[in-house]
């Protein structure tokens, strides 16, 4: 289902609650951040009413850039991530942790390649 501002505000404690699995979790003002073609991109799956995955998209130069994907913990394996990915043009891009092996594997899996590598460095 296409996302409208709409269904980001009625869904928001879902979506956080669902997104507090990242260790860089998300609040209301990420997902409310106003990006290009996001609400066109984006995507909300529901099992019954319940908020089940969602994937926050924007238009990047010529790409759809994936910016968070979600599915929940007891829905996973079941094709819905591989779903998200498929409601998209072809030319996607995004950027994973590498040391997140569950999410670089499924990305590689669904025809992601590695471009580049950024690396930090932190005091």
């Amino acid at each position: 289902m296409v996302i409208t501002k709409k269904q980001l505000n009625k869904h928001m404690n879902e979506l956080i609650e669902l997104d507090s699995q990242f260790p860089d979790a998300w609040n209301k003002k990420n997902f409310l951040m106003d990006l290009p073609s996001k609400l066109k991109y984006s995507r909300l799956i529901f099992h019954t009413t319940n908020l089940i995955a969602y994937m926050i998209c924007s238009k990047k130069e010529d790409y759809i850039h994936i910016h968070r994907i979600c599915v929940r913990e007891g829905f996973r394996g079941m094709g819905l991530g591989k779903n998200l990915l498929d409601s998209l043009p072809n030319k996607v891009s995004l950027c994973v942790d590498i040391n997140n092996s569950a999410a670089f594997d499924f990305y590689v899996a669904n025809g992601f390649t590695t471009t580049h590598c950024l690396m930090r460095k932190e005091k």
